[in-house]
């Protein structure tokens, strides 16, 4: 079997109280390296805290958690020594075959505040973006494929089963703007529902959590030149070989469409690819 550990993400680019542009990514890998996966990650954390103690990108998120549950000084050993874990966590499982998609969408509506409709529009499209460039990477590979996600904050999964029940079944986004490139989930052996689970109780969705935050950061800095992320960009350039290739553009690395012009053009100032979607987002 094939699984998809998955994690969202949200941030802002244009000084306003919300967000405005969405993520969603996080890795594939078989179910045969899951155990040594796992494994390793938690070797890492036994040398400075319990190793079933969660990790974060954000450690300081993990702040409240940790001490309800009683785990204060735990938590101040995993914040002293958050850039040592995650750095070796990162060279520990490089030589686990494991690939990276991450995807962003960028809202270019003239509203600075978006309403809550228009927020889970967007992590739809995050979501599906995600889905389709999962749905090219695993094509003719044997075996069932399985979506884990991390439960989404504030309890609202609906963005997501429900574009996923789309895409199992139709093959579409929702809005039906947006076709996978191979047809209706179902038919690439896709499980028929997304499995959900808490992060702070998995050690897989915490390393997406990982992928996805540095990912994050690397954005934000070619973006806003004065965020500092230079350890970031360290962590992101030993795993970009991992990042799943865009077959139409030929880019490696986080998957951006056109429409999302001026935070494509951040990243790759470069590359051009073609048109791939008719959405006006």
């Amino acid at each position: 079997m094939i699984y998809f550990f998955g994690d969202d993400s949200q941030f802002n680019i244009n000084g306003s109280s919300t967000s405005n542009v969405f993520m969603f990514g996080g890795f594939i890998i078989e179910d045969k390296d899951i155990a040594r996966l796992q494994s390793k990650i938690e070797a890492v954390k036994k040398h400075y805290v319990d190793p079933r103690i969660p990790i974060k990108w954000n450690v300081r998120a993990l702040k409240k958690s940790l001490k309800d549950a009683g785990y204060e000084k735990q938590y101040d050993k995993l914040l002293e020594n958050s850039h040592l874990i995650r750095r070796r966590i990162i060279d520990f499982t490089s030589d686990i075959d494991y690939k990276i998609i991450v995807s962003l969408v960028q809202d270019t509506s003239e509203f600075q505040e978006l309403e809550k409709k228009r927020i889970e529009e967007l992590e739809r499209f995050a979501f599906s973006y995600c889905l389709g460039q999962l749905a090219r990477h695993v094509k003719g590979k044997i075996g069932r494929k399985q979506v884990v996600l991390d439960w989404p904050g504030g309890n609202e999964n609906k963005p997501f089963t429900s574009e996923y029940a789309y895409a199992y079944t139709r093959g579409t986004s929702i809005s039906e703007l947006y076709k996978y490139p191979y047809g209706p989930l179902s038919e690439q052996c896709f499980m028929d529902s997304p499995f959900f689970a808490n992060s702070l109780h998995s050690t897989l969705l915490q390393f997406a959590d990982i992928l996805v935050g540095m990912t994050k950061d690397v954005v934000l800095s070619k973006i806003k030149p004065n965020k500092q992320a230079d350890f970031a960009n360290k962590l992101y350039d030993l795993v970009k070989g991992k990042f799943v290739i865009n077959e139409e553009t030929g880019e490696q690395g986080p998957y951006i469409p056109q429409k999302s012009h001026s935070l494509r053009n951040a990243v790759y100032p470069i590359l051009e690819g073609p048109d791939d979607l008719i959405l006006d987002i």
